[in-house]
């Protein structure tokens, strides 16, 4: 089953012990169309949190997901391209985003998805130190550095 809008609330009904109830997609648009709307046009992301998401949307394999579709719901890939020109960000921040996902630590890649570093900084440093311990404590150092206020 794959859930366009709600996950959060799947997972409190299952930890609740409620049976959720589901509302099969019919809508006018796609699904990832669907998707984009209900979360990231709407939501206050960062730009690195945008490419980290519109990254993933590109890599989505052609037609259905594995598991078992509410409805007839069908997510396919995306061009990076169109990824950009819908998203408003540039492709630039797409690709650097696929470098994070390609070559980052999980903690790297945790870091930019938070908001918590620049995509820019992310790629260059999973371009240039390819070692993850190395990458992770990077992200640790860069926790303990006092933020700098923006006027």
């Amino acid at each position: 089953m794959v859930i366009l809008d709600g996950r959060h609330r799947y997972r409190a009904c299952m930890e609740l012990g409620i049976e959720p109830w589901f509302k099969p997609f019919d809508g006018p648009d796609s699904a990832r169309d669907y998707v984009v709307s209900k979360n990231l046009r709407r939501r206050n992301l960062t730009t690195g949190q945008k490419a980290m998401a519109w990254e993933k949307l590109c890599n989505l394999t052609r037609g259905r997901p594995p598991e078992k579709v509410v409805g007839n719901a069908e997510i396919s890939a995306l061009k990076q391209s169109k990824a950009a020109k819908e998203s408003g960000i540039s492709a630039d921040a797409i690709q650097q985003a696929r470098q994070v996902t390609q070559h980052g630590s999980p903690e790297l890649i945790r870091a930019v998805e938070s908001g918590k570093v620049a995509v820019s900084a992310a790629a260059k440093v999973a371009k240039d130190l390819p070692d993850h311990k190395a990458q992770a404590q990077m992200v640790e150092a860069a926790k303990e550095q006092p933020r700098k206020c923006r006027a």
